[in-house]
């Protein structure tokens, strides 16, 4: 399994232990975008983006959760949600940082809110 796929269901536990349920990992939409895991807890949807970097490039998975990657992703997220019935819903982002030291062992896992761009 590659780092980015361990990452991301490593976050995947972490949501589900707090009382996230799963709906997609890598939901994707040609031409448009991808979302890491799409999720379901007390209510809203959630999409979560996940980035994975060593420690010592911490700073580098900050600049990645940006503007743009924001735009990619709700609009991908909008895609799933029509086409499950869902655009109605409370919709939440978030942002998970994995971090590894040099030999691949995790250093820690952050999942944070992921404030809409205005």
């Amino acid at each position: 399994m590659k780092a980015y796929q361990r990452a991301e269901r490593l976050v995947g536990r972490h949501l589900e232990s707090a009382g996230h349920l799963i709906l997609a990992y890598n939901y994707t939409v040609h031409n448009i975008g991808e979302v890491d895991i799409i999720s379901y807890c007390r209510g809203r949807l959630y999409a979560t983006e996940v980035k994975a970097r060593q420690v010592d490039t911490i700073s580098e998975s900050e600049r990645t959760f940006n503007r743009s990657k924001q735009k990619r992703v709700l609009r991908t997220f909008r895609t799933y949600l029509a086409s499950q019935g869902q655009s109605d819903r409370d919709l939440g982002l978030l942002a998970a940082r994995v971090h590894w030291n040099t030999r691949n062992e995790v250093r820690s896992i952050q999942i944070d809110p992921w404030p809409l761009y205005t």
